[in-house]
């Protein structure tokens, strides 16, 4: 599998923006894209987040309790 790279995802739908953070290979994060636009995102921005590593991603998920 590719290396996994980090972005962090804005997605803007009805003039409302959430954001998503992404750890993935970078053929799966221009499959989310295309997804966003198939459910009626309006735009979508990506920031690449270098700097990131994929242990930092996981760190800063929600923990279940």
């Amino acid at each position: 599998m590719d290396r996994e790279e980090t972005y962090k995802m804005r997605v803007t739908k009805s003039g409302k923006t959430e954001t998503w953070w992404l750890c993935l290979p970078y053929k799966l994060i221009q499959e989310s894209i295309q997804e966003q636009y198939d459910w009626g995102a309006d735009a979508v921005e990506l920031e690449w987040m270098p700097n990131i590593t994929r242990e930092q991603f996981h760190d800063r998920l929600p923990k279940s309790h």
